[in-house]
């Protein structure tokens, strides 16, 4: 997948510049784009003929034509009459006038030569009030094994051309080489009211939000905000790796990760905030990567006279919302069973994991083999 835009000048003819673009938009289909630039509105009527050479594939009952647009006139109709987007097959690559395939006003010879192509698509009538000025042209090609990388070289006809529309242009180039499909990656923080790590209906998105786009060694490559609705996108990015770092704002926590679908989970690490590897083909728009944000605790609850109850505590409830999963240790007899007491009483957020506390002899140094489990 793949896309390439350039510029073809004209060989012959009045002044004139058309951008073509190449695209790969599915497997067999390349979209082709023609526009006529740099001009004075008014000097050019008509694009009439578009030329390719191609690399290797037979040309011959083996291409199809699919309109997409074309402006300004009616829209661009393949019925398989003269000068309505009409294919021109010709396996003996010549252009002249006289083909049964084609329209004699409709070649590529000028400046005393013969232009040679592949195929040639016939584009319009041609010519001052033929009711087809087409200045931009939007089709796509079809045949067994076609891509962007099969073109060599284009060119394009165009009639009426100049101040009196009485001239006409003839355009040639080489295709450089493509370049692949650029990606995207998005898409939104919310506020997880209910803490389930479920994106459920009018849960608000967050505006703000700081997000970081990193490359697959963990560098911060791009950064962004979220808009007001809570939205982020990185645009423009080439196949690869990557993850979003999210930077939860002042207050907030992230909620579980990875609950249910892909569209509606939150992808954030509760500790780091980064989500998991990305990788991105040519062209692919990912739009599932979000985070869900909780209300850090407002109150917490006193603190104890004894310094290791009050370590003790600290470590709860630092640690008890972020990941609900934790080990207690204490050289206190009696500490361990405070601590699950005091635990008990934030347990019962049904979100809570498996939360074990263990009681260990002096310096923390080995277990006693005394530990509790709870499921809150």
């Amino acid at each position: 997948m793949a896309t390439t835009t350039f510029l073809l000048n004209e060989f012959t003819g009045d002044d004139a510049q058309v951008q073509v673009t190449l695209t790969d938009v599915a497997a067999n289909t390349v979209e082709v784009s023609l526009e006529v630039i740099s001009m004075t509105t008014g000097n050019i009527a008509d694009q009439v003929g578009f030329f390719a050479n191609l690399d290797g594939l037979s040309v011959n009952n083996n291409f199809t034509i699919t309109p997409v647009s074309a402006s300004p006139g009616p829209a661009l109709i393949v019925d398989g009459t003269q000068g309505a987007g009409r294919l021109f097959l010709d396996d003996s690559g010549s252009t002249t006038d006289g083909l049964t395939d084609v329209s004699n006003n409709v070649n590529l010879n000028g400046d005393g030569q013969q232009r040679e192509y592949d195929l040639g698509v016939q584009i319009g009538a041609g010519g001052l009030g033929s009711g087809d000025d087409y200045q931009k042209v939007v089709f796509r090609l079809s045949a067994a094994g076609l891509d962007v990388s099969d073109f060599e070289r284009v060119g394009v006809r165009l009639q009426s051309v100049g101040a009196n529309r009485q001239g006409s242009s003839k355009l040639e180039g080489d295709v450089p080489p493509p370049s692949p499909l650029l990606a995207q990656l998005g898409d939104f923080v919310w506020k997880d009211l209910d803490a389930d790590g479920v994106q459920d209906a009018g849960e608000p998105g967050v505006g703000g939000v700081t997000v970081n786009l990193l490359n697959s060694s963990g560098t911060t490559i791009a950064t962004t905000t979220t808009d007001s609705s809570g939205k982020y996108l990185f645009t423009n990015l080439a196949p690869g790796d990557y993850r979003v770092g999210f930077v939860a704002p002042d207050g907030y926590n992230f909620t579980t990760q990875n609950i249910g679908s892909d569209i509606t989970d939150s992808d954030a690490d509760q500790l780091t905030g980064r989500s998991q590897l990305v990788n991105l083909v040519a062209g692919e728009s990912d739009l599932t990567i979000d985070a869900g944000l909780v209300l850090k605790p407002t109150n917490p609850p006193p603190y104890f006279d004894v310094d290791i109850e009050k370590d003790v505590y600290i470590d709860i409830y630092e640690y008890f919302d972020v990941n609900k999963d934790f080990n207690v240790e204490s050289s206190v007899l009696g500490v361990s069973a405070f601590a699950e007491a005091e635990a008990i009483a934030y347990g019962t957020d049904a979100s809570a994991s498996s939360l074990t506390f263990t009681y260990t002899t002096t310096n923390f140094a080995t277990s006693s083999g005394t530990s509790t489990s709870l499921t809150g």
